[in-house]
């Protein structure tokens, strides 16, 4: 497309013409821009006129000028009136409106409209792209725009009625401020970014579902989002439910006096405070992103969430989620989830409340009937819990982090639901099974799963998926699991060969076993091979007797099945507990590329492993766990699952809860399975490879 010149300064040659009405145009090489005056009932031009005109009919027509490509288009600069501009071609390439015209109907399709200058036009009938930058007071008019693909407005415009696929609004700059003026808009997707001191004004802005859904099959993203000083009368969509999502991130909230056949979506991130009550199908105020604590007065919704330390005088919705220490004055809701440090001095609720993760209520109140209340690990209500219309229940739970020392509220026409039954909080998948082990997981996470499952990224910086890894460390500490829970978390097939799966009294049939393993996970790749008690089937071979023909060729074979098993998408994990002891040639990277070490359970893996083993049983609601983990150092996962089942079986005798002493009964009746000259040993083990 040729974009025509604003300025007679850029033209490669300039020839003028003047022409009065009864000249007949001829289109010239050398002619860039006709000077014109006067008054014209017929005008033909191409690329550029100048001047003071009026004209009844102004025709573009198609040039081809000596740069060799052909076009058909026309700047006007100065006072251009024109009743109409056509074109005989099937349509106007560029129309470029650079000084003060008023036009009364574009009647062909264009393929762009760029406006500079300060001018108007009554109808434009079908124009794929228009663009106004109108920099003056005065603003650019159109009166009607029946069919447009997209419109591009910025500074001074003035809109009567518009049909478009897409419209953006964009701030000023320069110093110049947009102020956008649209009587009705039929659209399919927009967005309005302007400043506080901007100014944007829609009567009525109408939004075609059905027509986004075909311009989205088409391949064009559609969004609808408002940030800034607008005002809109009214928004109504046709043709189904659609919504509008609007920021704060121009610093300044649109005002919005009615929604029809859809729903506001708030999202704001950015204001300290918010000085006005906002009502809309759903909020979203903090981000988990975010530094800014955002003050607000009142929010309405369906649904509500809060996050980032934001808070309200009064939160009413259907469904209200409060995290990240947000906090309200009064919550009004159906269901209200509060977690992580989020806190409420009143709430008033119908159906059920969830508290978890420390998170606080001052006073309750559940209104409806059979109201539920579920308090999770150190989650408390500082006051009274009212259920007004009776029946209501707290269920007191316990969370894997928490020591379940939970205070008791005071409860008023419901009950707390005994026993005190530890509930499982989720199905755990993958690594999230593993307790505990934060660093050991994070080590796995980053180095060997995220590869696994996101190769393209990790190929950008030159990380590979890694053939293998071994971990070793003291036994009993939970090496299997960890395989296990690494080949969920992947969604691959898992295959484990130990001594036992692979001896046989026949000659050479451990090889033919090792290599039906491998061939069954290539076949069913991906795959996790783990093999276990890797020293007693990997043993170093400049150590084995000479008679000891067959562990040799064990090991021979098993480093011929794991060369470049990555390859095949299958993961080696070696688990043993003398490293030293593995063959040199089966630790070299490229086959083992990781060393791991896997101890025995911190603090804290201990306080874990003990809410796992106390979920969903039949427990007390006192149960001190970082008691109980600070009496078991050296007790593996394996001991502590022993200690819940003795300590569950005495309870068992009676029919009651188990409690503390049960527990502290039970752990001085099983031994430790480590000690600490035991930890030493196998973790130093690495040093002699």
């Amino acid at each position: 497309m040729y974009i025509a010149p604003i300025s007679s300064n850029n033209f490669y040659s300039v020839k003028s013409q003047n022409i009065n009405k009864t000249d007949k145009y001829k289109p010239s090489f050398t002619s860039r821009q006709q000077h014109v005056s006067g008054n014209y009932s017929t005008l033909k031009a191409h690329d550029s006129i100048v001047g003071n005109a009026n004209i009844d009919k102004l025709v573009v027509l198609k040039h081809k000028p000596f740069i060799g490509f052909s076009s058909c288009a026309l700047s006007l600069d100065g006072d251009i009136n024109a009743k109409t501009i056509t074109s005989d071609e099937e349509c106007i390439e560029g129309l470029y409106l650079n000084g003060n015209s008023k036009i009364g109907r574009i009647d062909k399709h264009v393929s762009e409209i760029k406006g500079f200058g300060d001018f108007s036009i009554d109808t434009i009938d079908d124009v794929n792209v228009l663009q106004l930058y109108g920099k003056k007071p005065i603003l650019n008019k159109i009166g009607e725009i029946k069919n447009a693909h997209y419109l591009w407005l910025g500074y001074n415009a003035e809109i009567g009625k518009a049909n478009t696929n897409m419209f953006s609004i964009k701030n000023g700059s320069n110093g110049i401020k947009t102020n956008v003026r649209i009587g009705d808009i039929k659209t399919s997707g927009f967005s309005i970014y302007v400043d506080s001191d901007d100014k944007v004004s829609i009567d009525n802005l109408t939004v075609d579902v059905a027509k986004e859904n075909k311009l989205k099959n088409d391949g064009f993203n559609i969004e609808r989002k408002l940030s800034g000083n607008i005002k809109i009368r009214e928004i109504d969509f046709i043709n189904g439910e659609g919504d509008v999502i609007i920021s704060d991130y121009c610093k300044a909230l649109p005002d919005i006096s009615h929604v029809k056949n859809g729903k506001l979506i708030y999202e704001l991130e950015n204001m300290q405070e918010i000085n006005k009550d906002i009502y809309a199908g759903e909020i979203r105020i903090g981000d988990k992103y975010s530094n800014v604590p955002i003050k607000a007065k009142e929010l309405h919704a369906d649904k509500i969430t809060m996050k980032s330390a934001a808070s309200a005088v009064k939160v009413k919705g259907k469904d209200v989620i409060m995290e990240a220490s947000s906090a309200a004055k009064t919550v009004e809701a159906d269901n209200l989830v509060m977690s992580n440090n989020a806190s409420a001095q009143d709430a008033i609720v119908i159906k059920s409340v969830k508290l978890n993760n420390d998170s606080k209520i001052n006073n309750l109140t559940v209104t409806g009937k059979n109201g539920e209340v579920y308090i999770t690990g150190n989650a408390s209500v500082n006051g009274k819990i009212i259920f007004p219309n009776g029946n209501g229940k707290v269920y007191l739970k316990s969370d894997e982090n928490s020591s379940l020392n939970q205070k008791l509220p005071q409860v008023v026409g419901g009950e707390i639901v005994k026993p005190f039954l530890s509930a499982r909080i989720k199905e755990r998948h993958g690594i999230d099974k593993i307790v505990g082990m934060e660093e050991l997981k994070e080590i796995i996470n980053d180095e060997i799963i995220a590869p696994m499952k996101n190769p393209e990224k990790y190929k950008k910086y030159g990380i590979g998926v890694i053939n293998g890894f071994m971990m070793y460390g003291p036994p009993g500490c939970g090496k299997t699991f960890v395989a296990k829970a690494i080949a969920e978390e992947t969604g691959r097939n898992f295959y484990e060969i130990g001594p036992s799966s692979i001896g046989s009294k026949y000659q050479f049939e451990s090889q033919h076993n090792i290599k039906s393993v491998f061939e069954s996970a290539r076949r069913n790749a991906p795959s996790v091979i783990f093999i276990d008690e890797a020293e007693s089937i990997l043993p170093k071979r400049d150590l084995l007797g000479g008679d000891n023909n067959e562990a040799n060729a064990n090991v021979t074979e098993m480093l011929q099945q794991i060369n470049n098993c990555k390859g095949d998408s299958v993961l080696v994990i070696l688990a043993c507990n003398e490293p030293q002891k593995i063959d040199n040639a089966v630790k070299r990277t490229g086959r083992i590329d990781k060393k791991i070490y896997v101890g025995e359970p911190d603090k804290k893996t201990r306080i874990g492993l003990f809410g796992r083993n106390l979920e969903g049983i039949y427990v007390d609601n006192n149960l001190d766990i970082e008691k109980l983990a600070e009496k078991t150092p050296y007790y593996t996962a394996d001991d502590i699952r022993l200690i819940v089942r003795k300590a569950a079986q005495k309870a068992s005798k009676t029919d009651r809860t188990i409690n503390q002493s049960d527990l502290e009964k039970a752990i001085s009746e099983v031994n430790p399975s480590l000690s600490g000259d035991m930890v030493e040993f196998y973790k130093n083990k690495i040093n002699q490879m």
